[in-house]
């Protein structure tokens, strides 16, 4: 008896035994059956088993294990790749959420972001109100310009009288266009003037030559613009605190020797966040040249007693101010620290 007729024999057992049974008794029923047949298949499995040697048999049985082994061989092809898939997005996730911030990270980044997002609005409110501030100044401040100069022509013209008064007046109307014209065109040659004084003063004072070339002043809003030896405009906050520092005495030095007197010169802390070089600049090439009075206030850290040596030549009296906290005054004596 082969396998085939076992599971034959038994579904017609289970088909019969199932019309004479009751439903509602059937499955506790055919649990115990199921028991003593499983028995049975296993009493059977023990026993030796005789395939038929028929060459039609044997035929049919090794195209159904062809088949079957092929057909198992590309599902176990297809479930590795499908397990090596699965195990490259897992190692994947798993090292995403080793990326990921933890609980309480988290928790701060929501809360600086709750932060910024209401500083941001509260910002943006602020703005809002300033720029409405401003365009009614504007408003305003173009309604004034106009009721001035309606203001003003009127009563020009009111006390306008007949003749040479008249004359004179209708003169002075005219002429103002010709004094705005006179006006830029002066401002404009003063600006020219000082470029080329703050020029000269930046470069010779400046450790670095290349860095910059020449400035341009806007005669309109007197903004500062530096450019380089290619004609490309430098940023000025670029600049290190001692070249700021330079270019500001730069700019002082170019508006006294612009104007036409002599003025006195007073420089509180004038060596502060420069370098050595830079530091030997203003006192070899500018203290000496600033003007004919030249008066420097600063502390033994500036200058120290090497650099005031090197003064002592170019000065005419040294003071030392010292302070008396008990009578909350100060004294003077000759002589550096």
């Amino acid at each position: 008896q082969n396998s085939l007729e076992v599971f034959q024999e038994r579904d017609e057992k289970i088909i019969n035994w199932l019309k004479d049974q009751s439903f509602d008794k059937a499955v506790t029923k055919l649990t115990k059956e199921m028991k003593k047949w499983n028995k049975d298949l296993e009493n059977l499995s023990k026993r030796e088993i005789i395939i038929s040697d028929k060459e039609e048999d044997l035929l049919k049985l090794s195209g159904y294990l062809n088949n079957r082994m092929s057909l198992t061989l590309d599902k176990s092809r297809k479930l590795k790749d499908d397990l090596r898939t699965y195990e490259n997005k897992l190692e994947k996730l798993k090292s995403d959420i080793k990326k990921l911030p933890d609980e309480k990270e988290i928790r701060n980044i929501q809360i600086k972001l709750s932060e910024h997002e209401a500083k941001d609005i509260s910002l943006t409110k602020e703005l809002m109100a300033l720029e409405k501030e401003l365009s009614t100044k504007h408003h305003n401040f173009d309604k004034n310009t106009a009721s001035i100069d309606i203001t003003k022509k009127s009563i020009l013209e009111s006390k306008v009288a007949e003749g040479d008064d008249e004359r004179i007046l209708k003169h002075l109307l005219n002429s103002q266009p010709i004094l705005e014209k006179f006006k830029r065109a002066l401002t404009e040659k003063n600006v020219s003037k000082l470029e080329k004084e703050i020029s000269a003063s930046f470069k010779s004072l400046l450790r670095k030559k290349t860095l910059f070339e020449n400035c341009k002043i806007n005669s309109d809003n007197m903004t500062l613009s530096l450019f380089n030896s290619e004609g490309k405009q430098l940023n000025s906050s670029r600049l290190s605190a001692g070249e700021r520092q330079i270019l500001a005495v730069s700019i002082l030095w170019a508006i006294s020797k612009s104007v036409e007197h002599s003025l006195p010169i007073i420089i509180d802390t004038p060596l502060a966040r420069l370098d050595s070089e830079h530091r030997g600049s203003l006192i070899f090439d500018y203290f000496p040249k600033a003007s004919d009075q030249v008066i420097l206030l600063s502390t033994d850290e500036e200058i120290t007693s090497e650099h005031s040596k090197e003064l002592a030549v170019l000065t005419s009296h040294q003071f030392m101010v010292e302070a008396n906290e008990k009578k909350g005054t100060s004294n003077f004596r000759n002589g550096y620290f």
